[in-house]
This record gives C-alpha cells, sequence and structure tokens, in this order.
C-alpha cells in the first residue's frame, strides 16, 4: 500500500469513527460506502485501521463487526466501570433533554428518532439510548423503514408515573394530536426526501 493510500485509509478511518460515534446505532457497510462516497474495498480497509488503532492503543473502545453491520462500544475491559455508571444514571434525576424526549415519546409515540429530532430540533441518539437503559422506553422494528425503529413508553413509564395507561397523562388528548408538531415533523420529512 502506498503512502498516499495509507493517509487516504486513516482520513477514511477518522472520517468512519465520526460517524459511528455520532450515529451510536449498528451502521451497515453498504451505508458507510454511500454516505462517505467511497468504494467497498476503501471502507473495508478503513475500518480494519480503526479496529487496529483501537487494539494497539489499548483505548476505552472497541469496534464491534456483526456481518454487514459495524458499531463502536465500550471495550469489555472497562465493563464493570461502565455497568456502574448506568447504575448510577438510573438513580439520577432525568435531565431536561431526556425529559423533552420522553414527553415527546410519551404524547406522540409510537413516533421514529427522525420525527422526535424534527420536533427538538437537536440530535436525541444519546438520550434515546440512555431512556432505554432506564426502561422508560422501548423500541421495535418500524414497518414503514425496515432499517429503522419505533419508540413507545414502557410498562415501567406507567409504573413510575402511576397510571393505568397512556391516555390518562395530563392533555393527553389535545397535545397528542397538535397540528403545529404536526407540521414541523412534515416540513422536516419534506426536507429529508429532498435530501436523498
Amino acid at each position: 500500500m502506498s503512502e498516499e493510500n495509507t493517509i487516504e485509509t486513516k482520513e477514511l478511518a477518522r472520517t468512519i469513527e465520526g460517524l459511528l460515534f455520532v450515529c451510536g446505532a449498528p451502521i451497515t457497510r453498504t451505508r458507510l460506502t454511500r454516505v462517505t462516497k467511497a468504494k467497498k474495498e476503501e471502507v473495508d480497509q478503513a475500518l480494519a485501521t480503526l479496529e487496529k488503532w483501537y487494539n494497539d492503543q489499548r483505548r476505552g473502545i472497541t469496534l464491534l463487526i456483526k456481518e454487514d453491520k459495524v458499531q463502536l462500544a465500550s471495550h469489555p475491559d472497562i465493563a464493570e466501570i461502565v455497568e456502574a455508571l448506568v447504575k448510577d444514571e438510573m438513580h439520577t434525576t432525568l435531565s431536561q433533554a431526556s425529559l423533552e424526549v420522553l414527553s415527546i415519546i410519551a404524547y406522540r409515540g409510537p413516533i421514529t428518532r427522525t420525527d422526535i429530532e424534527a420536533i427538538r430540533g437537536v440530535n436525541c441518539n444519546y438520550t434515546i439510548r440512555a431512556l432505554l437503559i432506564r426502561g422508560l422506553i422501548e423500541r421495535e422494528k418500524s414497518t414503514d423503514d425496515f432499517r429503522g425503529y419505533i419508540y413507545k413508553v414502557s410498562f415501567d413509564f406507567l409504573k413510575t408515573l402511576g397510571i393505568t395507561k397512556i391516555a390518562d397523562l395530563p392533555e393527553f388528548e389535545k397535545l397528542s394530536i397538535d397540528e403545529r408538531v404536526e407540521k414541523i415533523i412534515q416540513q422536516e420529512q419534506g426536507g429529508y426526501d429532498q435530501k436523498k
């Protein structure tokens, strides 16, 4: 491999690392190829480089590879500390961002991450993961998009609030069908469709 190819591979590896970090969820090699406009072989080389970096430098994160999908995860060596952090997070109060996302899912769910982000105007990956870890929300495969998920509140959410059904939430009828929210989602989806 030439020096120029090595530099290009390292730059692509850095780019892919950033994409995996921002996404949080598993990404297919096919999608990485499409987004980076690189060839499949180049993406494979970049992933191999990334995996080598993590292994050689004994980093706190590692690259998970399962069939066609890849994802960043904490290294197994620090599993106990990560578990302690998660348990600590479970006992702390919810952040403002978590409360906002949880409210959106409660009143508008089942709802996709894209629609949640359209309403809030910011990336919600970390917040959604935190709510999933706490058991306040659950996800299932979307019937409209096989690559994505839809989110809804869990039984633990109902138990925590002491209600028996979602319709018992304050002003549920009014807020669950807010036309302003529908307009925001439609505008965001229109913009997304134009970008594709």
